[in-house]
Formats: C-alpha cells, structure tokens, sequence
C-alpha cells in the first residue's frame, strides 16, 4: 500500500519534482539573474555593491518574465504536492490524476522555458560583454530541465 506499490518510474518522478522545486524556488528568489561588474539583478530585487533594494519595474517584458516565473513556480509546486499525494495514496492514483501530472509539468516546463526566453532576448543580448548570466538564472533553467524529466518519467509511469 502507498509507497510499497508504487512503481519506481513514479518515485523517480516525484525525486525529480522535488529537485526542480527546490532549484527552481531558489533561482526564482535570489538576485543574481544578470550580473555585471558592479551590480546583480534578480526578478525581485537589484543590488549595487551591497546595497540592495526593490527592483520595481513597469517594463512590460519583464513584468511578463516576473509572471511566466511565476506560473511556473506554481506549476511546479502543484506537481508535486498532487505527486506526493499520488504516490502515498493508492486510491488516488486514476487516469485524470496522472494526466494532471503529466500536463502541469509540461505546461509549467513551458512557461520557465517562455519566462527565460524573454529575459535572454531582452535583458541579456541588450546588456551586450558588461553582463553575465547569473547563478539564478541557471538555477531556474536547471529547475526547467529537471521538471521537463519529471513530466516525461511520470508519463512513462504505467498502471499495474
């Protein structure tokens, strides 16, 4: 019951899910998305040196890289507290659950994918050599990768 008869794609899945949570989570939070040589720009927040401050923005793109984040984040979440749930509980394990599953992390997977895109092509191409890419944005990507791998494991997750 619960874990015992759970297969080991579906555990592997929900292992993957909780790791893209966690990276995903902390790419979103920390402030180092762009990096130059005197400052780092996170999503929330700017830092010059070590000043750090609120980074509001009414710019449109990055208003809509702010929301794709977080859509993501939410999808990625709600993966894995319904995953969890599916593998503890047996009773929970239906057809609709498991295609919930499957379409939240691809549908999450595209709006990090769509939220990254729009940064890079806006933020990062625009900042020309002066910046860099920082450990948050690669976070967030690896957070992508792992959901992507979530999403695809708990397809290949079949009923006995």
């Amino acid at each position: 019951m619960g874990l015992n008869t759970a297969s080991q794609f579906l555990k592997i899945a929900v292992v993957l899910s909780l790791l893209a949570a966690i990276f995903h989570a902390v790419g979103f939070a920390t402030n180092s998305w762009r990096v130059t040589w005197t400052s780092h720009q996170g999503l929330w927040e700017t830092c010059v040196g070590d000043l750090c401050g609120k980074f509001d923005t009414r710019d449109s793109k990055f208003l809509a890289v702010r929301a794709m984040e977080t859509i993501g984040l939410i999808m990625v979440l709600a993966v894995l507290l319904v995953g969890i749930v599916f593998l503890c509980v047996d009773n929970m394990r239906r057809r609709s659950i498991r295609s919930f599953l499957i379409l939240g992390s691809l549908l999450g997977v595209v709006a990090i994918t769509i939220g990254l895109i729009i940064y890079g092509v806006d933020y990062i191409q625009n900042c020309g050599l002066s910046c860099k890419v920082g450990y948050s944005m690669a976070l967030t990507i690896v957070g992508g990768i792992l959901e992507l791998g979530a999403g695809v494991t708990f397809a290949l997750d079949r009923p006995r």
